[in-house]
């Protein structure tokens, strides 16, 4: 969220396009501007998925051998949600239409 902060910030604090002296420049802007942004959702959904997990260890707590199975729950509950979910199928769609 930290990371989102600083690019929200970066947003609000860049130059109208007519303020750049030239195209490489906004270019420039935008590209840094999208880097940013792009770190910023990794390292979300890596956080995201530290929590996953660390709600599966928790099952440790209530017995060892719950631990494998809800582990193996998490990994397939992520793996639908990255790999074959309706959210990647609007978005490719999306990038479809586009390309």
């Amino acid at each position: 969220l930290r990371q989102f902060n600083y690019c929200s910030i970066m947003m609000g604090a860049a130059p109208m396009p007519g303020d750049f002296p030239d195209r490489a420049s906004l270019e420039r802007c935008a590209e840094g501007l999208a880097r940013l942004n792009s770190l910023a959702g990794d390292q979300f959904n890596q956080g995201l998925r530290a929590y996953y997990f660390g709600l599966a260890v928790m099952s440790w707590l209530i017995h060892p051998l719950l631990f494998a199975p809800v582990s193996v729950l998490t990994v397939a509950v992520l793996y639908r949600r990255e790999f074959n979910s309706t959210t990647l199928d609007a978005l490719a769609y999306q990038y479809e239409a586009e390309s």
